[in-house]
């Protein structure tokens, strides 16, 4: 093994260990010393790949990254209609971050200025990749589904494109969001069939919006449903 095999190996087996400790503590509680111990590394050679604390916070933020990528890779290629790629998408990165909160959680506090500004810059850098090829992914399906709207012109296309996209984001994300928190204890919707219905019925109202007609009919809604979970149990059941 080569020298440069060795040191990406290294580093894989601190982010995991990482992540073992964060399952059950916070970030804020986190200490070096606690990741070498079950790492089983010396804090030298901790130190010598992750800088500070907030630096090994991007580490693990860019490999849940890669993950979620992939996840997304893979359900943009499949021989389905677009709308339902989009809708398995979302329903997606939902259970992805439903099995596995305190990577939620990481991604959400990684891209925090005081965090990622702490951070060494090639980590940033590796980490704002990440988040283009992403959004690149997604870009692509929703030009892919515009084409079934006649809605959107050639006059709107772009600030149609743009318009959709951070709606999309913003509103599965604050969703997301409020049922991780207390407040989504009050909220039977959201606590019903893991808040799948709820999501799905407020995506398509939006899209209905934006121009698309009853874009999520009730098969549709179910074959995402089983579509996002193969997708990602593929990748979270490791």
């Amino acid at each position: 093994m080569s020298a440069s095999d060795k040191r990406t190996q290294r580093e894989a087996t601190i982010i995991q260990s990482t992540l073992h400790i964060l399952k059950e503590k916070g970030f804020m509680d986190l200490k070096m010393s606690e990741v070498a111990r079950q790492a089983q590394f010396s804090m030298g050679t901790v130190y010598s790949h992750f800088s500070s604390k907030e630096d090994l916070l991007l580490g693990c933020a860019i490999h849940i990254s890669k993950t979620i990528a992939s996840i997304f890779d893979q359900v943009i290629k499949s021989p389905t209609p677009p709308m339902e790629r989009l809708l398995t998408l979302n329903i997606a990165i939902w259970l992805c971050d439903a099995r596995q909160p305190h990577h939620y959680f990481l991604r959400k506090l990684a891209m925090t200025p005081d965090i990622w500004q702490r951070a060494s810059a090639e980590r940033v850098r590796a980490l704002d990749d990440i988040y283009q090829i992403i959004s690149q992914l997604v870009e692509t399906l929703v030009i892919e589904a515009m084409t079934e709207n006649p809605s959107i012109t050639q006059e709107n296309r772009e600030d149609a494109l743009t318009g959709i996209l951070m709606g999309l984001w913003s509103l599965g994300e604050g969703l997301f969001q409020i049922s991780m928190t207390g407040f989504g204890l009050r909220q039977p919707a959201l606590q019903k069939d893991n808040g799948f219905s709820l999501l799905a019925t407020n995506l398509g109202k939006y899209l209905q919006g934006w121009g698309w007609q009853d874009p999520f009919s009730e098969t549709l809604i179910e074959n995402s449903k089983i579509q996002a979970q193969r997708i990602v149990s593929a990748f979270t059941d490791q």
